[in-house]
């Protein structure tokens, strides 16, 4: 180990956080369950639990479209070129398709982006189902309003329910990260908002 490096450890007791450094000693300690930040001398990561809860329609669905496939775009606070590295992670249920949902997204919305096809840097979609449910795909995208969008689909949109966790790259936190900056539209296409 590198003198001036930290080795991080980060463990949960009594609901309260500790980042150590390899000589044991809390660098920094925090008890708000949603918000957990770990850092070193120079970077911060933050990790943001539950910032979207969705559950199916209140007002239930169009008679007769109960099991159509649909798109969720889920629009965040990230705008492009504003200089964050990110991880989110959707964890959920579909009773249409009859599997957990666990989706990952992670990229860079690079401050310096040569170009539209590099607005996310490095970005990367994955779905953690198993293969016997090919048609659950996801993505990510930079919408008409400059944002960031991480969508799947299609699936069956029967009863879905999930939470969205943010977690920062190496870059910190950019953008504020509330519940209210997030928004989920569910579409028949997957055609950007």
């Amino acid at each position: 180990m590198i003198a001036g490096d930290y080795m991080i450890l980060f463990t949960i007791k009594n609901h309260k956080s500790f980042i150590m450094s390899s000589e044991k000693k809390v660098l920094a300690s925090k008890s708000d369950e949603a918000t957990q930040t770990l850092k070193t001398d120079s970077q911060k990561i933050v990790h943001r639990s539950n910032l979207v809860q969705f559950l199916h329609p209140e007002k239930w669905y169009k008679k007769g479209e109960e099991w159509q496939d649909r798109y969720y775009h889920i629009m965040t606070p990230e705008t492009q070129r504003c200089g964050e590295m990110y991880r989110y992670e959707l964890r959920g249920y579909s009773y249409g398709i009859g599997r957990p949902l666990w989706i990952t997204w992670v990229g860079y919305l690079y401050a310096d982006a040569p170009s539209k096809e590099h607005l996310i840097y490095k970005g990367h979609s994955q779905v953690n189902l198993p293969s016997d449910v090919p048609t659950v795909r996801a993505s990510q995208y930079i919408g008409s309003n400059g944002h960031l969008y991480l969508m799947i689909g299609p699936i069956s949109q029967y009863y879905n329910s999930f939470n969205l966790n943010y977690h920062s790259g190496s870059t910190g936190e950019r953008v504020v990260h509330k519940k209210e900056k997030y928004k989920v539209f569910v579409t028949k296409s997957a055609k950007p908002i």
